[in-house]
């Protein structure tokens, strides 16, 4: 178990004030995201018993303790526990259009609890997308078109002031940031050879030095729709993405691609239809045993945070 203080620490909120968002707590978030014998949040999550990984997801699950009055999007966890989240929210007390906030649970079975805004890191403008590091001293997140990163010390600390990272700037659209689980490829959205505003998937290398590598588009995700918001598995092998090509729902609606090797292109993905809607559906985060897929949908009218689990 970590402790509810541990946790407030974990992103720099020292007030030991909880701040829990708006809506009864339902029993859904306290059970349906997690295997069954899944009792705590050490490395008996991370190494919890593999699903059918080539079953369909179950019924989709809202996540009620995360949902506020506004649109809640984007959440992504730190692996490998998935005990700390990070999530884009739009609710009172906030400073910008939108928000980054945490959220906190004791383990996978349990309810999001804690929802605060992260410290020194959101501003008068919509922060959005928020990916954290394993070790939670770097957080990337889109600002105004741009990619941002804040860093700090260590994980008690205060994330310090975020600054655009330049190697990812287009002068376009770009959005969407996520971090593989062990740092080591950075995945994005953007809308850089459009004119129309269309966005494809892009990665890039974080280097030592705090740079990056060249940006290169995904292979073999095609240029049909508007594709978006890269979920990526911990082995780079499976990627979960939102696209508006043909064959969905309607709008954005999940999608995946599968390769065996990270030097292979992805192959030719298809809809994943059991978590998609005819609203926006956009995937936030997969783990690392791909097992539960959380995403992020309006079905409900507005914007909020779901998971899907397959059973073991």
């Amino acid at each position: 178990m970590v402790a509810a203080a541990g946790c407030d620490l974990i992103l720099g909120i020292d007030d030991g004030v909880p701040r829990e968002a708006g809506g009864p707590e339902a029993a859904s978030d306290a059970s349906v995201d997690a295997p069954a014998d899944a009792t705590d949040g050490g490395a008996g999550d991370a190494a919890a018993p593999a699903c059918d990984t080539d079953a369909a997801f179950q019924t989709a699950t809202l996540f009620s303790t995360l949902a506020g009055p506004g649109a809640d999007q984007h959440l992504r966890l730190v692996p490998p526990s998935e005990l700390v989240g990070v999530f884009t929210s739009v609710r009172d007390g906030g400073l910008g259009a939108a928000d980054i906030y945490t959220a906190q649970r004791a383990s996978i079975g349990d309810t999001w609890k804690n929802v605060a805004e992260v410290p020194g890191v959101n501003g008068a403008n919509a922060d959005n997308d928020p990916s954290v590091s394993a070790d939670m001293l770097t957080l990337y997140f889109a600002r105004g078109g741009n990619i941002q990163r804040a860093t700090r010390l260590d994980p008690q600390s205060t994330f310090g002031t975020p600054v655009a990272v330049p190697e990812l700037a287009s002068g376009s659209n770009d959005f969407g940031p996520y971090l593989v689980d062990d740092g080591s490829m950075l995945y994005f959205s953007s809308a850089r050879a459009s004119d129309a505003g269309v966005s494809q998937l892009y990665f890039s290398q974080p280097l030592a030095d705090g740079g990056f590598t060249t940006v290169a588009p995904v292979t073999g995700q095609g240029t049909s729709g508007d594709n978006r918001f890269a979920a990526v598995t911990a082995d780079q092998l499976v990627m979960y993405f939102a696209s508006t090509r043909s064959a969905g729902q309607g709008g954005h609606d999940i999608w995946v691609a599968t390769r065996s090797s990270t030097s292979l292109p992805f192959g030719s993905p298809h809809v994943v239809a059991e978590v998609s809607s005819p609203q926006e559906d956009d995937p936030d985060w997969v783990s690392s045993d791909r097992c539960r897929l959380y995403f992020s949908s309006n079905r409900s009218g507005t914007y909020k945070i779901y998971v899907a689990t397959k059973t073991p």
